[in-house]
């Protein structure tokens, strides 16, 4: 199964989004994106007992972020909700370092943010518009992917250190397209399959030209075992996944990841290694929520 990337609009650098590219974010995602980029069926094995949007909307993950000197020094939260135009949903994942700790690295703060539409009948969000932003001190670096399946275009843009980038790029027919966010719902929701132990998932994700899948395996039983007997609290840790993304992404000198799901398959702890300021930074799980549906107006300023 081939995967890969697309994305559209010159105006669409990095900053606030404007009203005019909002709007047309909605006529992209009330276009059937069936007839543009990818297969509808889904890859889930056996029927799913509810969709999508009514597992994961509203929900609210919220984590606490510590390394192995500190065990508070951040926190995160992730979240689905819909936006106030039809067709719409915005995921987002925000952090920010707290205490002593925010002081010493000059107030650390990532966020990524995700417009999406979603296919009822492949039931998966699909991705139309990414940002990660990461600001520290007074310096900020922001990256955006705009997918145009209208006009089969990725764009990439990014600006940093006052240097701004453009790139378009064609897509290909039948490709599947996600960005981080869409990814994280579409996995757990089982588009790509039921969770198995001991086996890799070859996943698109489409964040960086060039860079358009990310392999996660599911750890076998034995592997399973030795990570969980390792766990001041394994309650909850039911399946051990590692995979890598690019080092950028995470502020990171490996760019890997491991961590636990729990049965069904909500994220309870992950570990980013080799992290730079900190070494392996871990987040946990402490509350899991549902909160409105919709988002708050600051969110899509």
């Amino acid at each position: 199964m081939a995967f890969s990337h697309e994305n559209h609009s010159g105006n669409l650098l990095p900053g606030a989004m404007s009203r005019r590219d909002f709007f047309r974010l909605a006529f992209l995602a009330l276009s059937c994106p069936a007839l543009y980029a990818f297969p509808s069926e889904s890859f889930a094995q056996g029927p799913l007992r509810t969709t999508l949007i009514e597992e994961f909307l509203g929900e609210q993950l919220d984590y606490q972020i510590g390394f192995w000197l500190i065990s508070h020094c951040g926190k995160a939260l992730v979240k689905l909700c819909k936006s106030p135009h039809r067709g719409i949903y915005v995921a987002q994942l925000t952090g920010k370092t707290v205490g002593l700790v925010d002081w010493l690295v000059g107030r650390y703060r990532y966020s990524y943010l995700s417009y999406s539409g979603y296919d009822e009948k492949a039931d998966r969000l699909f991705p139309l518009y990414f940002k990660l932003v990461k600001r520290r001190k007074d310096k900020v670096s922001t990256r955006t992917v705009t997918f145009n399946y209208k006009d089969q275009e990725l764009i990439f843009a990014s600006s940093r250190a006052g240097t701004q980038s453009h790139k378009i790029i064609r897509m290909r027919q039948g490709i599947l397209y996600e960005d981080y966010l869409t990814l994280f719902y579409n996995f757990r929701h089982g588009y790509y399959g039921a969770i198995q132990r001991g086996m890799t998932y070859h996943l698109p994700l489409h964040i960086h030209e060039g860079f358009d899948f990310l392999d996660l395996t599911v750890g076998s039983k034995e592997e399973e075992e030795v990570a969980r007997s390792q766990e001041l609290n394994p309650k909850g840790k039911d399946f051990f996944v590692r995979f890598r993304v690019l080092k950028e992404d995470v502020s990171s000198k490996s760019g890997k990841i491991v961590g636990w799901l729990s049965r069904d398959a909500v994220p309870v702890k992950g570990v980013i290694k080799d992290v730079i300021f900190f070494g392996d930074l871990w987040g946990v799980l402490i509350d899991r929520r549902f909160t409105s549906k919709y988002c708050k107006k600051t969110l899509l300023s």
